[in-house]
């Protein structure tokens, strides 16, 4: 019914090499909360879900959230990354029948080391994929963000949101630096 990882714990699927990373689905009739870091000073983990592609020419896989409640917090995420030469155009898709809240960062000495976020990226040649988010209420607050973007080559993803009954976005990090936002964007291609 319940799913609760935190303090940079992670569930994943990856791949290094030219073969694709599995799929990734979580079924919580309740709810999923993903919440902070791991406890190091210096290149924290966030806790999350994760579909990775590392260097290799592998694609990564599809991840599904089911559930009541999604809440990701503290510098969380949900990521599908793709780096390399793998091809991006892989799905994130959450399905929440109540709420969607993504709330703040993490931070150390005062810098932003994370930002909890729903992400689909690429920073090599592939597409960054699409992210879609099906709620009643979506609440992305104090300098969480979501995103389907590529620092490389590929082009941006699609972003496809279906929010009921209300969006909020309000807020920045808590040093000021990072603002709230919804975005798609490629930076590179």
């Amino acid at each position: 019914k319940r799913l609760l990882l935190w303090d940079g714990a992670q569930i994943s699927t990856s791949t290094t090499g030219s073969g694709k990373a599995g799929i990734l689905n979580v079924n919580a009739s309740e709810s999923v909360q993903l919440i902070g870091t791991s406890k190091l000073t210096e290149n924290a983990v966030p806790s999350g879900l994760f579909a990775v592609t590392q260097g290799g020419s592998g694609s990564s896989g599809n991840l599904t959230i089911e559930t009541g409640k999604l809440l990701i917090r503290d510098g969380a995420q949900v990521s599908i990354s793709t780096s390399g030469t793998g091809q991006g155009d892989v799905n994130l898709t959450v399905k929440a029948s109540e709420s969607v809240e993504l709330i703040g960062t993490s931070s150390v000495n005062g810098q932003v080391t994370s930002r909890s976020g729903l992400l689909v990226g690429s920073d090599g040649i592939g597409a960054a994929g699409e992210l879609t988010i099906e709620t009643k209420n979506l609440r992305v607050l104090d300098g969480a963000i979501v995103s389907a973007g590529t620092f490389g080559e590929g082009r941006g993803g699609n972003l496809i949101i279906n929010a009921s009954d209300s969006l909020d976005i309000i807020g920045n990090s808590v040093d000021g630096s990072e603002p709230s936002r919804i975005t798609t964007e490629t930076r590179g291609g």
